[in-house]
């Protein structure tokens, strides 16, 4: 039976570049604990929101660091990594690293194009839906 999700913003167009950017809003598990997460296609890497990162109690790796670049051109670093397994769909669990962040907006985790590629994530801009591997739809 297909997941169903609320969609902020759905697929818009960029004035400047003309390349349409999904954002996709739903829920899922981050180390087992309950997490918001946001779809973007327009966001290169994952951000985890750090208040979570240190509610979920893992290992952060500080010893790198990343410049990132947001919607008002103004950089701000991401400071860490760590490990997560995500759980979506109840049945479809990833390991993957993502980056540690400011506040994400009440996002628990920014999914980026480096999880939804290697995930098989699959985007309809038409309709603005998003697919998961087995046509789970969410």
């Amino acid at each position: 039976m297909p997941i169903s999700a609320d969609l902020l913003g759905g697929c818009c167009v960029c004035g400047r570049t003309n390349l349409c950017v999904l954002l996709h809003h739903t829920t899922g598990k981050i180390n087992n604990e309950k997490a918001t997460l946001l779809f973007d296609s327009g966001a290169e890497v994952s951000i985890l929101d750090a208040a979570f990162a240190r509610k979920v109690g893992c290992y952060i790796d500080n010893s790198q660091d990343l410049e990132c670049e947001g919607v008002g051109k103004n950089p701000y670093m991401a400071n860490g990594r760590m490990r997560v397994k995500l759980t979506l769909a109840v049945s479809l669990v990833y390991y993957f690293d993502v980056w540690i962040g400011t506040p994400t907006g009440g996002q628990g985790l920014i999914l980026g194009m480096d999880f939804m590629v290697p995930a098989g994530v699959r985007l309809n801009l038409a309709d603005g839906s998003l697919r998961l591997p087995d046509e789970i739809r969410i």
